[in-house]
């Protein structure tokens, strides 16, 4: 049932329409002056506002009002010889001056009219709502790993971007470094590729519980991950790439599962703007660190010199 709020002074010509608008299921609530309306819509919600007073600005410039009710269909009551106040309207697109005497089936014109329009306007709110949310939802998608959940190489292009921007701005320095899982191929090979996928999902797991929030852990591709640290000179950061290195090593993944394993993992380690000059550089540099540290000994972290 829509609820319809008159604010008057107890004289408006509305209240007579009480009974009629409750057989057309409205509800009409009156409000004898400005406080007790205001105290009224600090905790209810309205459909529709009548206002039929001398002075209706005195309600119409209250904070507590124009919080409470800036998009709710209002119909301002004018006497047949009353001021024609422009700005109350002006500053109000939801609302509409009607200049009396007023019978019954006008005033209801006027309502059906305005609910019609508040009922649009809050359905196509809502599906703004849903189309913001769905642009948002395949955004993410969009940044997002399948299997791990973390962000993908679009998303590491874009977070390079604002550190090297960063770096450029304040001075800072931040630390870039790539992991390999060392030896995964023999997992797949000997317990399927399922069992390496979920080597791959807990591996990602043991990053985010090791690693600061502002740091970015990217997917690569295969067994490799990415790590940005923020504001991270390259000796700190070699230091956090072999804490990961042994605690990955010291850990039994998979291992309430049927097939438990053990692995380890390489890393290589570059700083901007220390080892490079560009993003493609610091990528390359980083690269090259892990291959050097992979192919001599595997379970090791390289720091580009």
């Amino acid at each position: 049932m829509p609820r319809i709020l008159l604010i008057d002074n107890g004289t408006s010509p509305v209240r007579n329409f009480e009974k009629s608008l409750t057989k057309k299921k409205y509800e009409l609530i009156n409000a004898r002056d400005t406080k007790t309306a205001l105290r009224f819509l600090k905790n209810n919600a309205v459909d529709m506002i009548v206002i039929d007073l001398d002075s209706p600005s005195a309600i119409t410039n209250s904070a507590g009002f124009r919080d409470n009710v800036a998009d709710t269909p209002k119909i301002y009551l004018l006497g047949e010889d009353g001021p024609y106040d422009k700005t109350l309207w002006l500053k109000d697109q939801y609302a509409v001056p009607v200049r009396g005497p007023l019978s019954f089936t006008e005033f209801l014109s006027w309502a059906v009219k305005l609910l019609n329009i508040k009922a649009l306007r809050d359905e196509n709110s809502a599906l703004k709502a849903e189309v913001t949310a769905k642009q948002e939802k395949i955004e993410e998608i969009s940044l997002t790993d399948d299997l791990t959940g973390l962000y993908n190489i679009r998303f590491l292009n874009q977070s390079i971007d604002i550190e090297m921007e960063r770096s450029h701005r304040f001075g800072s320095i931040f630390s870039l470094i790539f992991m390999d899982i060392d030896d995964l191929k023999k997992v797949n090979d000997r317990f399927g590729h399922l069992t390496g996928s979920r080597v791959l999902i807990e591996t990602a797991h043991v990053l985010q519980e090791n690693l600061r929030k502002v740091d970015i852990i990217i997917r690569y591709g295969g067994d490799e991950f990415v790590i940005i640290m923020p504001q991270t000179s390259k000796d700190s950061g070699f230091m956090v790439a072999n804490r990961l290195r042994k605690t990955i090593e010291e850990r039994v993944f998979l291992k309430d599962e049927k097939h438990p394993v053990r692995i380890t993992a390489s890393f290589g380690i570059a700083s901007f703007p220390v080892n490079a000059k560009n993003k493609e550089e610091l990528l390359v540099i980083a690269d090259k660190a892990l291959y050097h540290g992979k192919f001599s000994t595997k379970n090791v972290v390289f720091a580009a010199e």
